[in-house]
Formats: C-alpha cells, structure tokens, sequence
C-alpha cells in the first residue's frame, strides 16, 4: 500500500474524487491506486434483500490542455475557464526580438484567475513558473523585461489562466498582450461611478470589498468623497506585521456580480489594539491619478449611543456570499444583542449573520449611519455571536483625514 493521497466518504452513494495541478494535494504525473470500499458493519441490503456483491459504475476523466492560441504583443482576445478544462486555459505567446517588455493582463472576469508563464515548454506543474500573478483579485497582470528575473527572452512562452478556487462555476475573462510597461488605454482611467438614488444605495456602493497583495482581504466603508476608506487592521496587515503595501479596492456596480477592482489604496493610520485602519485611495486599479473632481460615496459617522435591541444593517462581502471563486455585496440585518467592556472602550455583541469576509465592512444603523465595524465572530453549532468595533473607537485624530 502507498500513501494516502485523498478519499471520499460521505453517505450519499455517489463519491467523487477531484484532483488536479493546483489542489492541495496536487496531481502528479505517474501511476494511482484508487479502492473502492464498502466500510459499514452491516451488512449491505437493498428492498430488504441482503446483499453479496455491490454494484457500481466508475467513471474516470482527465483533462489535458492544449494551447487555445498563438498570442502576439498587441492581440486581446476573450476567454472562458470551464469545469471540463479543470478551470484552466493555456495559450502560446510569442516574443519577438524588438519586445524590450512583455505584460499580460487579465480583466473583465468575475473569477479569481491567476496567471502562470512559462518560457520554452509547455507546463506540467503551475508552480514551476518563471513568473507568476497570483492574489485574490481578479485583474492580475504579469511584466517583465531584459532585467527581470528570470529575465524576458526572445521566443515562445506559454501562458496558464486558472481559477484555483471554483470548480464547478464557468468563468469569461478577457487577456490583454503587450510590449509596453504600461497597462492597455483601455485598462486605465477613473471610470465614472453609478448614480445612487437612496441611502441603501449609498451605503451599498460606500461598502467596498479591500484586496491586499499578501492575501488579506476583507470589506472596508469609504468615509469622504476624497477616498478615506475604514476598515480592518487585520484585513491590511502583511504576514509580516506591517501594513500591506499592495491593496485593491473594488466597489460594487453591479449588485449582482462580484464587486469591480477599480482603485488603489494605501494605510495611513492603523491600531492594532482596536483592530482598525485607516486607507487613502491614491490612484486607479494601474496606479494612475484620479481625476480630479471625482466625489465617492460615502456614509455617515453614527455619534449617538446605541441601545440593547436596537435594530442593525450589515453590508459587506462574506466568501460565502458568492458560489464562484468570488463574492457579490450582502446585505444582512440583525440587533444589538450587548456589549463587551474593552480597553478602548466597548465593543458591540449583535446576532446579525457576519461571515469570514465581512470584516471591515458596515455595520449601520436605520438611517444607514455607520456604527462600527464587524471585526470578530464566536461561533457555536446552535448560533453565533458577532462582535462590532464602534466608530466611537475611531481615534479622534485620525479624524483630520476626513475633513
């Protein structure tokens, strides 16, 4: 017997095993042994017979990709990543000797798609990359030149798009191929940003969903129209303990679809005993200037107390929110259920459903004022309890951002 490299046993009489070159474990080339058992005490029976022998199908299939396309600086084609393909398309790029750089970019999809090239031979592992995009956000983008490392050569590479999260939920995208620095014209600029007609439709479009380069992510409550964005420590913190410096923000446009990456943002205030962080949008998804007369949505600070049974509104994007690899804004309701006595003050105690995800986000009041932010949940298999840092916590000068 070798080692166990994954099984299935639920009690549904139909099992299935899914690997692949990204799972965890991953598939690998060479030879598997796969048992099929019955693994009850009883005896198995069907229409009240005992039986002596189970029947069953096996059905086995494999997915092997082949290059879509040849790709050439200046091309932009659509794409689709499908459950058959194991979420995954690979295409051949070419480079000629005049290209001083390569940049590939990814836009346009709802998916968390990362992007794996390689130089000279087609890939059998994704890791094994020369060079790699790979975060939670949907528009990765890859450039390299002479310099990098390793650096870009003359001749054939092969680009694997993936999405390693979803795979049961086909995913568009468009890929963009360039010999510039720079992103494509049609990638950069400040977009305009929906009209909102109500104050749900505000709170909505001022809840942004908070990207960061290390892997974090979370929501985040944008609070003037220059771009202050609240939310999370946690949420921008890198694995080192510092401040991310790599952080998307998406704002949702389309209620019905994962938000859209449209800026960047950097921390200009932080404290990690009250878990809170303060953003400043800076600059377009490419890092370009904003234009300068554009106001963003923002909401209100709450001032006044609240109160044990008072009634709340949660807008965030919980992970659970989406069946893709990415999530739509969610919209939840709960009450104040108490509070905690904490060094900077209080914390509030609510039974509104907050998920992974949601930390950062709104927690609001009935006039959609923001009373705090979800930061924690304690969970148990009956319930769970979700805990809100109040803007009260905000410390007084970080206030100054927002005038």
């Amino acid at each position: 017997r070798g080692e166990l490299v994954a099984f299935s046993e639920h009690t549904d009489y139909n099992e299935e095993l899914y690997l692949s070159r990204v799972t965890e474990p991953a598939l690998w080339s060479g030879r598997f042994t796969l048992e099929v058992a019955y693994q009850y005490d009883r005896p198995p029976s069907a229409e009240g017979r005992v039986l002596t022998e189970i029947p069953y199908r096996l059905l086995v299939e494999s997915a092997q990709l082949e290059p879509l396309a040849t790709l050439h600086p200046g091309r932009q084609i659509t794409g689709r990543l499908l459950p058959d393909n194991a979420m995954a398309a690979l295409y051949r790029v070419t480079v000629p000797e005049t290209a001083d750089h390569l940049r590939l970019d990814i836009s346009e999809t709802d998916a968390d798609v990362d992007l794996f090239l390689f130089h000279g031979d087609v890939p059998a592992d994704p890791f094994t990359a020369d060079h790699l995009s790979q975060t939670l956000r949907s528009s990765e983008s890859i450039v390299i030149d002479r310099s990098s490392s390793p650096p870009l050569q003359t001749g054939t590479y092969y680009l694997l798009v993936i999405d390693q999260v979803s795979i049961g939920h086909e995913a568009s995208f468009r890929l963009s191929v360039s010999d510039a620095l720079d992103a494509p014209s049609h990638l950069r600029g400040t977009p305009s940003l929906p009209d909102v007609s109500s104050d749900l439709d505000r709170a909505l479009l001022a809840t942004v969903e908070v990207l960061a380069g290390s892997g974090g992510g979370g929501s985040g409550c944008l609070l003037s129209a220059s771009g202050i964005v609240l939310t999370n420590w946690h949420v921008v913190r890198s694995d080192n303990g510092s401040p991310d410096t790599d952080i998307t923000i998406a704002l949702s446009v389309d209620h019905a679809r994962p938000p859209v990456e449209l800026f960047r943002a950097v921390v200009i205030e932080y404290s990690e005993e009250r878990d809170l962080a303060l953003l400043r949008i800076t600059g377009d998804r490419y890092g370009l200037p904003l234009e300068p007369d554009l106001e963003f949505p923002r909401v209100q600070l709450r001032n006044q107390a609240m109160a044990i049974g008072d009634g709340l509104q949660f807008i965030g994007y919980p992970g659970i929110g989406g069946t893709g690899s990415r999530a739509s804004i969610t919209y939840t309701t709960g009450t104040v259920a108490g509070f905690q006595q904490t060094s900077y003050g209080y914390s509030i105690k609510t039974d509104g459903e907050i998920n992974s995800g949601s930390s950062g986000g709104a927690a609001l009041d009935g006039a959609f004022r923001l009373v705090g932010v979800p930061t924690s949940i304690v969970g148990e298999e009956s319930g769970q309890l979700a805990y809100i840092v109040p803007v009260t916590a905000i410390p007084a000068f970080w206030l100054r951002h927002l005038r």
